[in-house]
């Protein structure tokens, strides 16, 4: 067991993992959506953008965070997360769908 200091190493290396993993992930979000031509492409993307930015700023203060702040940053990711996936993103669903549908 590496104690507190080896689980937030862990936990600021499994950040920088999924930092990587959402840019690619919105990257290829927004082709589909352009590719669909989602009118509501300029927001979302702009919420991508907003996210990102939030996460590589925080991510660089993580090292240097206590507990609560460590704490309130995962909730702040993990309440993004749970509200843009749930929600945000399924608004472009339908025009996925009527493209797939086309293309077949």
């Amino acid at each position: 067991h590496g104690g507190p200091r080896c689980c937030k190493r862990d936990s600021y290396l499994a950040i920088l993992s999924a930092i990587d993993y959402v840019k690619e992930h919105f990257s290829n979000e927004e082709k589909i959506m352009q590719a669909v031509s989602y009118e509501g492409y300029e927001a979302h993307k702009k919420m991508h953008e907003t996210f990102t930015w939030k996460i590589l700023e925080t991510s660089a203060m993580f090292p240097a965070m206590d507990v609560s702040e460590a704490i309130k940053f995962v909730k702040f990711l993990y309440d993004w997360i749970l509200e843009h996936v749930a929600h945000v993103d399924k608004l472009y669903v339908p025009l996925v769908s009527k493209y797939l549908a086309e293309k077949n």
